[in-house]
């Protein structure tokens, strides 16, 4: 009795064992798995596939981590090579920085630059007539010119300028350096700057008294 009564259970086990297995090479292997196979191969894969995303995500982590490392290093380097190229032209600047002018060297550029005063050659300090250079005897210059002639004839009897007279005189000598610039393709570059030299002279000399 106690036989019969097990024989069910232990033919279906045994098919069932049975049904998950194939004959290969002589041998027995694995075919359609049992409900206990399936959910273990299931679980396998659910764990296997949780695996390989959690491994992408650490890599895509490290990834990350070393972009950004690179990008803090980059901008590291960039401050130090903006800081270091600030002191080396600090250093060039002071290495190569002019001292300040003295007074004496001061005074001695304000001599040499100033305009030549005439000489008797140029303007008579008793009469003062004006010895004109050559360019400055052309047409566009006789009225500037002979404004110059009457106010310097003026001074000699004076013996110096009001200050209404040695404005007209600072006016004739820009008229004048006008008309040159307009028409200097007309002249020589040399009679230019004797000319040029010459009128500077007289306004310079306009400051001081006649003699």
């Amino acid at each position: 009795m106690k036989i019969k009564s097990w024989l069910p259970v232990l033919l279906i086990l045994t098919t069932s064992t049975l049904y998950g297995q194939y004959y290969v090479n002589g041998g027995w292997g694995g075919g359609a798995s049992t409900v206990g196979g399936s959910y273990a191969h299931g679980y396998a894969d659910v764990v296997r596939a949780q695996g390989e995303a959690e491994l992408n995500d650490s890599v895509a982590a490290g990834n990350y981590a070393n972009a950004r490392s690179k990008e803090i290093d980059n901008r590291l380097k960039a401050t130090q090579t903006y800081f270091q190229m600030r002191d080396i032209n600090k250093r060039w600047t002071e290495a190569n920085k002019t001292p300040p002018m003295t007074q004496e060297e001061a005074y001695r550029w304000a001599k040499e630059l100033a305009p030549t005063r005439p000489n008797t050659s140029q303007l008579d300090p008793v009469t003062g007539k004006i010895m004109w250079p050559i360019l400055l005897r052309d047409t566009p210059y006789q009225e500037s010119c002979d404004q110059l002639d009457k106010l310097f004839a003026a001074r000699a009897t004076q013996g110096t300028f009001n200050y209404d007279q040695y404005a007209q005189v600072q006016q004739a000598h820009d008229d004048i350096v006008a008309a040159m610039t307009k028409n200097a393709a007309r002249y020589k570059s040399s009679d230019i700057a004797t000319a040029k030299n010459f009128i500077d002279g007289l306004n310079y000399e306009a400051r001081f008294p006649a003699g």
